[in-house]
């Protein structure tokens, strides 16, 4: 359901996406948790564009 909220407002251009942040749900617990994530510059994966480079 998250995801296909997100997805919504991605293509609507409204409300906030959870962008650079991990959306936690403990389903045991009846409670969610968000961690922010920050972008490492030197990351093949999140870092800048110009860092990565094809392997294969």
């Amino acid at each position: 359901m998250v995801q296909a909220t997100e997805v919504l407002k991605y293509v609507v251009g409204s409300g906030e996406l959870l962008a650079n942040r991990l959306f936690l749900w403990d389903g045991m617990r009846a409670c969610v948790d968000e961690i922010a994530l920050e972008q490492d510059p030197s990351c093949n994966v999140c870092g800048e564009i110009g860092n990565r480079e094809l392997v294969g």
